[in-house]
């Protein structure tokens, strides 16, 4: 076989990948990532003396979903959808990653097309445990989206690629702790509440990957093609 017929046949791989990822021929839909950045505003007090946040530190996340998720509310202005798999966020370098399935009544990803007709929203919700620093515990992410002019959505379908932030007036997300004591019992509650600065869909996608590979084999094929003919013709 030779070198050009090899890249000919990788090419085409990529290229029927990728036309069937882009919609051509229908293909089964895949869990999907979006990824967070962003600001803390403010930090209940107690909360941020005993684990050392401030304003002004970042913070920065992700959350994971099935995009053939249904939708769960009835409501045609009202999207419910409970496909969040998982998330995880890293608050001022502290590391946060529930080790369970959000699996809670109030976890999802909600979209609301004119709400109470005031508003467009886009919110997130995930429960879970986190690491426990000085009796605090984490409990719940939160990322939340709206848009009064109410030009955000056109329906309330889940959105598979991440909602522009420039289309929100208010960008904030919130995560919630727990106080407890040695046994257990709940001493109080606290929040870190942030500015949104980025929602992206930072993974790069197989099919790029692939066609990635195909190219570095090219340039491998090329490589060794020369090598060849510099060796027969000395």
């Amino acid at each position: 076989m030779t070198h050009l017929t090899l890249f000919r046949i990788v090419v085409g791989m990529a290229c029927a990948v990728l036309w069937m990822e882009s919609g051509m021929v229908p293909v089964r839909a895949a869990p999907v990532t979006f990824y967070f950045s962003g600001e803390i505003t403010t930090v209940t007090t107690t909360l941020g003396t005993a684990r050392g946040f401030n304003p002004g530190q970042p913070f920065f996340g992700a959350y994971t979903f099935d995009t053939a998720t249904p939708d769960v509310v009835s409501s045609p202005s009202t999207g419910g959808y409970r496909g969040l798999t998982s998330f995880s966020v890293n608050i001022a370098g502290q590391a946060i990653v529930p080790p369970q399935q959000p699996i809670g009544l109030s976890d999802g990803i909600f979209v609301f097309n004119n709400e109470g007709a005031i508003r467009d929203r886009y919110s997130v919700s995930g429960l879970g445990t986190g690491p426990e620093v000085a009796g605090w515990q984490f409990r719940q992410m939160s990322v939340l989206l709206a848009d009064p002019s109410q030009s955000a959505f056109s329906d309330d379908a889940l959105p598979s690629i991440p909602p522009s932030l420039s289309a929100f007036a208010e960008r904030s997300a919130s995560f919630a702790f727990t106080n407890r004591d040695a046994l257990g019992n709940v001493l109080g509650f606290g929040s870190v509440n942030g500015r949104l600065t980025s929602l992206s869909l930072v993974p790069v996608p197989p099919t790029v990957l692939l066609f990635g590979t195909g190219v570095t084999l090219l340039a491998a094929l090329r490589a060794a093609g020369r090598r060849c003919r510099a060796s027969a013709n000395p």
